[in-house]
């Protein structure tokens, strides 16, 4: 399980949105979802400023298109999707439970039996169905394209993965034109891809402190170092460390589903206690992050 973000989803949002976000969050707390979620409804939100679809159906469908990863199990979730799955049946799994749980979600609030019909309708192959069933499903089909290269998504992916960054945005680039639907997902993919290269152009440099990694301050040749980092995030951080020098010292910062470890804490400029869902969070040059690991007992 992940930590619980207490996610929102903006300003200006229905009140019927905001209800089935707050029935879908407790099946969101696995895989990142709930974040991916609230991400993409603002994809969702976005493309339909210029798209066609209809927002009743998109938006409930966009919040409730992942709830059917709570029924598998997560250490089965990174076999099923990514750029290399071994089970891809297993997201035809989490379609047809999540179709099945937004049809009961949307019974119990009230909506009418046709819209609910067509919102599971669209989760049932949102990931799966290589055509878009109309304008809404193409709606959210390209929002939760857009995560995976939003300022949270990629450095999720990248982590959980191993995946790197730059050679990650090269391969999204790639798949912008047979992905996206839309004119308008076309366009936030290129934008959002130019966005993440300058950050990986840009980078930062930032003083990590380790407490408590005896092998992992031996490779660094001290319990501090200044870092040059290409993808000036957290998750660059992390992923950077675990690939040039966690190995090989026998440290696990990212487990294998791309979380950090759970036995991780992490500290920005001495003060602020970092969530382990923050992979996404910008350093800058001069930031001070601290690792540590508590120790129990005494």
């Amino acid at each position: 399980m992940e930590d619980a973000a207490g996610r929102e989803l903006g300003e200006g949002v229905a009140p019927l949105d905001r209800e089935i976000f707050e029935r879908a969050r407790p099946h969101l707390q696995t895989r990142f979802n709930e974040v991916h979620t609230v991400v993409s409804y603002a994809f969702a939100r976005r493309l339909l400023e210029t798209e066609e679809g209809d927002p009743k159906v998109a938006l409930p469908a966009i919040l409730l298109h992942d709830v059917g990863w709570s029924h598998v199990p997560e250490d089965q979730q990174l076999t099923a999707f990514g750029p290399n799955p071994t089970a891809p049946d297993l997201t035809r799994v989490h379609e047809r439970e999540g179709a099945a749980m937004a049809a009961e979600i949307l019974k119990e609030l009230g909506c009418p039996e046709p819209l609910a019909a067509e919102v599971a309708e669209i989760v049932a192959g949102h990931d799966t169905r290589l055509e878009a069933l109309g304008a809404s499903d193409a709606v959210v089909k390209d929002a939760d394209k857009l995560f995976r290269l939003s300022k949270e998504g990629f450095p999720i992916d990248c982590g959980r993965f191993g995946l790197d960054p730059a050679q990650h945005l090269g391969w999204l680039e790639e798949r912008v034109d047979r992905w996206f639907f839309t004119e308008t997902g076309r366009r936030l993919a290129r934008q959002e891809i130019a966005d993440r290269r300058r950050a990986l152009e840009g980078g930062a440099r930032v003083r990590l402190k380790l407490a408590g990694l005896p092998d992992l301050s031996a490779r660094l040749g001290g319990d501090e170092a200044e870092v040059a980092l290409d993808c000036g995030t957290l998750g660059g951080l992390l992923v950077w460390l675990q690939r040039a020098h966690g190995d090989a010292a026998g440290v696990r910062l990212l487990g294998s589903d791309g979380r950090v470890d759970e036995n991780l804490q992490m500290v920005r400029n001495g003060t602020e206690w970092l969530a382990r869902d923050r992979l996404d969070l910008a350093l800058a040059d001069g930031d001070e992050v601290t690792l540590l690991v508590l120790v129990a007992g005494g």
